[in-house]
């Protein structure tokens, strides 16, 4: 099961902002028009694009074609999605993180993340900050970099997560990460299992182990 996403820090993990000022709402008149602006009206003469997803999950598939469609549905944009191994897909990120003007790197792919550990860092510092690894569309704000630097080390958890909120929310408006959905995670236990918090993406974050109780 999934749910749809309008932030880097999902529901759940310290430091979500539901207030957070979200992406434009669905709008096919205003994208034809901003299409139109760039010189593609009805998507005339736009440039070869591919979608690019790795074959792990058959469920990217099924995104990429639903998205496939609604580009040529609405905009007349035609969009190729190739479809690599892992291994392949991988190397191939690595190589548009590496140098964003190599032949192997992608115009647009799909990927998710899931977190190392339950704090807004892991979304935040560790996926936008310049120069990061896992920075692969090499997004760059100079505000966001402070911000995430102040709060890597502030150690008042409330101005924290503050900072990373105020990152987050210019990450939001330039568009560096397009989220689409939040995953949910399914986490099997025995309701004599007492006293285990879990988050939502299936993480024990910290939990007082001498707390947890297994009942008969």
């Amino acid at each position: 099961a999934v749910v749809e996403a309008d932030t880097l820090i999902p529901p759940g993990m310290p430091g979500f902002n539901p207030n957070a000022t979200k992406l434009q709402a669905y709008d096919v008149a205003a994208a034809k028009k901003l299409l139109a602006d760039a010189g593609y009206a009805n998507g005339q003469n736009f440039p070869k694009v591919a979608l690019a997803i790795n074959n792990q999950d058959p469920n990217y598939g099924k995104l990429a074609a639903a998205l496939q469609q609604m580009w040529q549905e609405n905009l007349g944009v035609n969009v190729d999605v190739n479809t690599e191994e892992l291994s392949k897909f991988n190397n191939d990120l690595t190589a548009m993180a590496n140098n964003p003007s190599d032949p192997n790197a992608f115009t647009m792919y799909l990927s998710v993340w899931g977190a190392d550990y339950p704090d807004p860092q892991n979304f935040v510092s560790q996926q936008l900050h310049t120069g990061v690894g896992n920075n692969n569309g090499h997004y760059s704000n100079k505000q966001f970099d402070q911000l995430t630097d102040q709060a890597d080390v502030e150690t008042d958890a409330t101005k924290r997560y503050q900072l990373y909120q105020q990152a987050e929310q210019i990450a939001l408006t330039e568009v560096g990460w397009l989220p689409l959905y939040y995953g949910k995670a399914n986490i099997l236990m025995k309701p004599t299992v007492k006293n285990l918090t879990v988050t939502p993406q299936g993480l024990f974050p910290n939990p007082d182990w001498t707390a947890v109780t297994v009942g008969p």
